[in-house]
């Protein structure tokens, strides 16, 4: 079965770019108020394999369940007004399972650079890259450092129900300003297979758990500065949610009520491109109630050999609960209170619309990824990731 599978993979990777193509569609002549509407999608299929511990659920034995696709849409009504969408899957060891969902959905009316206006269901800004992670054409590694950008927050993350200002100011000699608000509900989602419930009936022994209700708001800053290359950027969100689950001590509480209550989280990030060369990194800071939960932070580098073959690493560190950067904590604790990864990652552009991937994480503590491990799994482990991505 494993040995039909590889097949099955490998002549998708093959003959999948041969049959992706942009599509353009005019839809005047049947009165639709969007007269063109544009359409992209993506599809990635990818093999991780970890040693030791299942980094992501099912990565000890080997795994093809490493996929992204989406399809998208957008048309202008007016100059001023547009449409967008995008349904999107993944499969990401248990989580996803290829469940398509409306990732983003919106109406954005923009009359001026300086203000615009978006209602609908809104990708959440969370540092510099949070709402083009997947858009796998646009940086090197598979996986953004998890210190900042953990994949099993990933559908928590992504999107919100609500109402958004944002706009640019032209600062002359001091660079350009970007700006970003929201306000809203959280996408809640009942699927067992999403990642939250399946983070927190991992690690509580609850099941058939879900999160109900919830408000979003959050801002971000980002600043083009004057030295040319540099961006730097401040995000600030804050959660109210309430988790909901069977409980299995049913002669205590049939049910399992857990309060999210002022869940804050603050990111810096810094992004420098001097020529072929990209220097990154973030600080990311989560506290509930004034009370510090977890830190973590990354610095990496990206370099472009050639027109078609780039490489990169970063250092990515996590401190759960009892420390981080700034706060008191050791690293004699428990090593699943904390997570050291030193990534390394290559790409290749095959063409414009076609990139092949491989990347290692070498893994020192579980702090991350606590929700797929088990008891006995070790404190070092070490996971190797391939992937193609096409995009159209």
């Amino acid at each position: 079965m494993k040995y039909r599978n590889f097949k099955i993979a490998i002549a998708i990777m093959v003959l999948m770019p041969a049959v992706v193509l942009a599509i353009d569609v005019d839809l005047s002549e049947i009165g639709f108020p969007v007269e063109t509407v544009e359409v992209h999608g993506f599809f990635s299929q990818g093999y991780m394999k970890s040693s030791n511990n299942n980094v992501y659920s099912n990565s000890h034995e080997g795994t093809f369940n490493l996929r992204d696709f989406g399809v998208n849409f957008s048309g202008y009504i007016t100059d001023d007004i547009r449409l967008a969408a995008q349904f999107m899957g993944y499969s990401l060891g248990e989580l996803g399972k290829d469940h398509v969902n409306l990732h983003y959905g919106y109406a954005d009316y923009s009359p001026m650079d300086e203000i615009g206006i978006r209602l609908g269901r809104l990708r959440v800004p969370a540092g510099l890259y949070n709402e083009t992670r997947d858009i796998d054409m646009l940086r090197t590694s598979i996986f953004l450092p998890q210190s900042v950008y953990p994949e099993v927050y990933r559908d928590f993350f992504a999107s919100v129900d609500a109402g958004s200002i944002y706009g640019n100011f032209d600062l002359n000699d001091w660079g350009t300003l970007s700006y970003s608000a929201h306000v809203g509900n959280l996408v809640n989602d009942e699927d067992p297979a999403s990642d939250l419930p399946f983070m927190y009936n991992g690690s509580l022994g609850a099941t058939n758990g879900y999160f109900t209700g919830g408000k979003s708001a959050g801002a971000q800053l980002v600043w083009d500065t004057p030295l040319d290359g540099l961006k730097l950027s401040w995000t600030l969100r804050r959660i109210d949610n309430i988790y909901i689950a069977d409980w299995p001590l049913t002669f205590v509480a049939p049910k399992l009520h857990a309060e999210m209550d002022n869940f804050a989280t603050q990111i810096w990030s810094y992004e420098y491109t001097l020529g072929k060369l990209i220097f990154n990194g973030e600080f990311c800071f989560m506290r509930e109630r004034s009370n510090p939960l977890a830190s973590g932070w990354y610095m990496g580098l990206d370099y472009e050999l050639t027109d078609k073959l780039s490489i990169g690493a970063n250092y990515s560190t996590y401190m759960n609960e009892k420390g981080g950067v700034f706060y008191k904590g050791t690293r004699d604790d428990d090593f699943r209170n904390y997570e050291d990864t030193i990534s390394t990652y290559c790409a290749y552009d095959i063409a414009d619309n076609w990139v092949v991937k491989g990347q290692v994480d070498f893994n020192r503590g579980t702090g991350r990824h606590r929700a797929t491990m088990l008891p006995g799994d070790e404190e070092r482990s070490i996971l190797f990731s391939f992937k193609t991505s096409w995009s159209f």
